[in-house]
């Protein structure tokens, strides 16, 4: 251990609080790096918790680590002495999506796909059930309001796009297909 090391954790040990660069000196020049943790970015920094060794101790000290070149580090925290522990943790996730939801969507998918636009024509007539199938539209939108996914429904969305994407189509490929007739 260099002698500016032994000074430093002569200061932790008895009490004494260190300077800023006393700080930044144990952060950048002191012991080996063990830990090294970040928080979640800031808009000019971040949050950084270091676990340094220095000889057979460990010492912690967090730091505010700016994220571009006209940030400085900032050392507010002092360094203290820690020790390592290890168990294991077993995180449980639950997730509670709405039933009705689910359902509602799928009865009014069947009634699309049930749904067929209408249209009797006859020159310079067009009669259509526009205003049915917009009712249908509005109805089926319905049930995704509110609607949120979560990684373990990514499936459920992307075939809810999926159908949506084919019944826009649907609707945009008959109407070119009058268009076109009637030029």
């Amino acid at each position: 251990m260099q002698e500016f090391e032994k000074e430093l954790i002569d200061k932790i040990d008895n009490g004494e609080i260190l300077s800023e660069s006393e700080r930044r000196t144990f952060v950048w020049e002191v012991g080996e790096e063990v830990s090294k943790e970040y928080g979640e970015n800031r808009r000019w920094s971040r949050m950084v918790y270091l676990v340094k060794k220095v000889d057979d101790r460990f010492f912690s000290i967090s730091y505010d680590q700016g994220l571009t070149e006209i940030q400085e580090d900032e050392f507010y925290e002092q360094p203290y002495e820690v020790f390592k522990e290890e168990h294991q943790e077993t995180i449980t996730v639950t997730n509670w999506t709405k039933v009705e939801k689910k359902k509602e969507i799928k009865e009014e998918v069947t009634k699309m796909n049930e749904l067929q636009i209408v249209i009797n024509e006859t020159p310079a007539i067009i009669n259509d059930n526009f205003a049915e199938v917009k009712e249908s539209l509005a109805n089926m939108m319905q049930a995704y309001e509110g609607l949120t996914y979560t990684d373990d429904t990514v499936k459920d969305a992307r075939s809810n796009v999926a159908t949506l994407r084919k019944i826009r189509k649907a609707i945009d490929d008959k109407r070119k297909e009058v268009k076109k007739s009637h030029m």
